[in-house]
């Protein structure tokens, strides 16, 4: 009886320090949130492990440590082999320095004004208006997009005319979905402007780069040292990547939460949420990260690729994709 009672005890010290060690390893995949502690799965394994030690006299310990000495074994490990900070290469500071200067330069008609030509054609039918009311088809607010640009100028529109032209198959399934029919009606699920959606995410990377600070305020003084320049600006075309990811990310998380134009914010902050944990993590790609299928999809066949983020984010027809 003493014997049993201070295994008990013991088992139910060590469970509390182990849970306390991998509070921190344990993460919801595709959830802002941290778990409350070790998945099911951990716990269950624990609890066998136990329930073999306490019944048998043989083997009374060795499970139960075992399985005890390699949690600890993981959690360390992870810790250990995290992706350490640092300042960007050279090579990155390049790209963050031509963005940077995209985010500084105000549209000027007649040097930009091919770029608003490219994005009717690759998004809009018929011969090119320079203002029309066609311009919130792609989700801009009026009838002259230039007065969306404000927040990110000219890179706000070469991020979305860069994903138009390059993910056409993406673009074009989520356009189709966030059009208004009938009378607007902002509690009607399933519409949200997605040109104005796309500047947001232009910003929200340019905060994550440190050449924007939160809700428009200056940037640092300094790039900080970071585990995140490799995803970002890691080449020249990561960023535009990382946009077209972190679109696609939003549209099927509104389609998930059956959202609507009015719930848009919460959605918006819950994915880039979702995308700081990623990338903290050391993600070497956000669409992998976020179970996305893969980005080539959305210039290639099939022709149907750009309706599979249309799918449930658990969908196995989805993170099968990418792996």
């Amino acid at each position: 009886g003493a014997s049993l009672a201070k295994t008990q005890q013991g088992l139910a010290l060590c469970t509390s320090a182990i849970h306390k060690l991998t509070c921190q390893a344990s993460v919801t995949i595709g959830s802002s949130k941290k778990a409350a502690g070790p998945p099911a799965w951990w716990w269950s394994g624990l609890a066998l492990s136990a329930a073999v030690a306490c019944g048998s006299e043989k083997f009374a310990r060795t499970p139960l440590l075992l399985y005890i000495g390699a949690s600890v074994a993981v959690v360390a490990s992870r810790r250990l082999m995290a992706p350490n900070k640092r300042p960007p290469t050279a090579a990155e500071t390049q790209t963050l320095d031509a963005i940077r200067a995209d985010l500084k330069t105000p549209f000027d008609e007649a040097t930009h004004g091919d770029l608003l030509k490219r994005l009717w054609k690759a998004g809009l039918d018929g011969p090119f208006e320079r203002r029309s009311q066609k311009w919130q088809l792609l989700g801009f607010q009026g009838a002259d997009p230039t007065t969306d640009l404000r927040a990110c100028k000219l890179l706000g529109l070469k991020t979305l005319v860069t994903f138009l032209e390059t993910s056409p198959r993406h673009a074009e399934a989520i356009l189709e979905s966030r059009r208004i029919t009938g009378d607007f009606d902002p509690r009607k699920p399933g519409f949200y402007p997605v040109a104005c959606a796309g500047i947001e995410v232009t910003a929200f990377l340019c905060e994550l780069c440190g050449l924007r600070g939160p809700n428009g305020a200056p940037p640092p003084a300094e790039l900080p040292p970071s585990n995140r320049w490799a995803a970002l600006v890691g080449t020249r075309t990561s960023f535009d990547e990382c946009f077209a990811a972190v679109l696609r990310a939003l549209d099927r998380r509104f389609d998930d939460e059956r959202g609507d134009y009015m719930g848009f914010a919460s959605v918006r902050d819950a994915v880039f949420a979702d995308v700081r944990e990623a990338l903290d993590r050391g993600e070497s790609t956000v669409e992998r990260s976020l179970k996305l299928a893969p980005g080539a999809w959305g210039a290639t066949k099939p022709d149907y690729a750009g309706y599979l983020d249309k799918l449930p984010a658990s969908s196995p027809t989805v993170w099968k994709s990418t792996s």
